[in-house]
């Protein structure tokens, strides 16, 4: 449809740049939108996402407004020419955790045209034991699918707030997790982990045709990530 959106953040804020003709001109950024009453006054926005259907955008990010790690997102009309994105009040993708300050989910991808498919690092379904240390490296996420086919209104699956696709254990660590969908729908979600081993890291992918039921891992390769980044893509 010759639309792009392209989201980034810019002091603490989430802001969005957009062209409908194909890239020949771009409006000028604006900011997405903030919470209307954090009781975080220093509030961060970081790692955002975008997705678009043609009529709706639907972005997706990382924020403390309440003292808690989670993601939130938004949507807003596709405008036409030299109008203008308004985006509603924030929802949450994830869900924080009721333990002290612990983070539940961070760094949500989305991806998606008629349907919204979205994944992040679920910190809520973490072994027991190492919960609520707040040490990123040390806790143990897994990685949770949550999808919209409401145009981008609400997120949920199967009835569930997200399904888990894959789980650390209390010995390996996951890295952020990055989603695609391909033509035919098959759903991709590739991580790095080291459930092998912490001498084993290793590149897994699992996928899905409905995002109700997830493949087991498939190992890719056993080449150690220098920036703990996967991207997948598919077509």
């Amino acid at each position: 449809d010759g639309n792009l959106f392209v989201v980034f953040a810019n002091k603490g804020k989430i802001w969005i740049a957009y062209s409908l003709d194909s890239g020949d001109t771009w409006e000028y950024p604006t900011q997405v939108k903030d919470p209307s009453a954090p009781s975080n006054p220093t509030f961060v926005q970081k790692s955002p996402s975008v997705a678009s259907n043609g009529n709706y955008a639907v972005v997706a990010f990382q924020s403390d407004p309440d003292y808690v790690q989670a993601s939130y997102f938004t949507r807003a009309t596709v405008p036409t020419i030299g109008g203008s994105m308004n985006f509603d009040d924030l929802k949450l993708f994830s869900h924080p955790v009721l333990q002290g300050s612990t983070p539940d989910g961070y760094n949500p991808r989305l991806t998606g045209t008629s349907t919204f498919h979205g994944i992040y690092w679920d910190f809520s379904v973490e072994p027991s034991g190492f919960r609520n240390n707040e040490d990123l490296l040390s806790d143990r996420p897994g990685e949770s699918y949550t999808r919209s086919s409401d145009n981008g209104v609400s997120f949920s699956i199967a009835g569930k707030a997200r399904i888990v696709v894959n789980n650390s254990q209390s010995n390996g660590w996951h890295s952020t997790p990055d989603i695609s969908i391909g033509t035919g729908g098959q759903i991709g979600v590739a991580w790095y982990d080291y459930t092998l081993g912490m001498k084993q890291p290793s590149v897994f992918v699992s996928t899905s045709s409905d995002g109700t039921t997830w493949s087991k891992p498939d190992r890719v390769t056993n080449f150690h990530p220098d920036d703990y980044i996967c991207d997948i893509k598919t077509g």
